[in-house]
């Protein structure tokens, strides 16, 4: 699937969290994994506006996270300073953001081609010499998951990187 350049910005991001169902039809997913875990079924998605992880027992939507640059109804939301670090009780959720420049987000992906990794490039504008990139690396250890994400921006030469950790033990 190719994309079309999209101007969005690092400063357009939102932290939405949901315990329990939220509109998944409502985000393009351009590429996704789905695996179980412990009883725990897992969906990781790249999404046009950036990324998402649902978990979901049975068929019980538990708790999702989805970041990127929309809006979504029911959603516990967090913008600007609040991405820094958030926590909350279900799973022991812990969520973390760093800015960094353009090339320090390409060498953290460049770190993790080895690993568990799920990635797309986005179309470009004329303007642009690179593509748009999500980066999703997964790590899971005796029911702790680690979720790191690198979402590089060539229009604004800089990188977010966000680590989330879920603990399902």
């Amino acid at each position: 699937m190719e994309l079309p350049f999209s101007d969005v910005s690092i400063d357009a991001l939102r932290l939405n969290l949901f315990r329990g169902s939220f509109n998944k039809e409502e985000l393009l997913v351009v590429k996704n994994k789905e695996f179980k875990i412990k009883d725990y079924d897992v969906e990781l998605a790249i999404i046009g506006a950036s990324h998402f992880i649902s978990f979901k027992k049975g068929k019980d939507l538990i708790f999702s996270e989805v970041f990127a640059c929309v809006d979504i109804a029911g959603a516990n939301q967090y913008i600007g300073d609040e991405l820094k670090e958030v926590k909350t009780k279900v799973f022991d959720y812990e969520f973390k953001s760093y800015i960094f420049n353009i090339d320090k987000g390409k060498e953290i992906i460049q770190r993790f081609q080895d690993e568990n990794i799920l990635i797309f490039e986005f179309g470009m504008s004329k303007e642009m010499k690179e593509s748009a990139i999500t980066a999703l690396i997964f790590k899971e250890k005796d029911g702790k998951i680690e979720l790191e994400t690198i979402h590089v921006y060539p229009n604004e030469n800089r990188a977010i990187v966000t680590n989330s950790f879920f603990n399902l033990s």
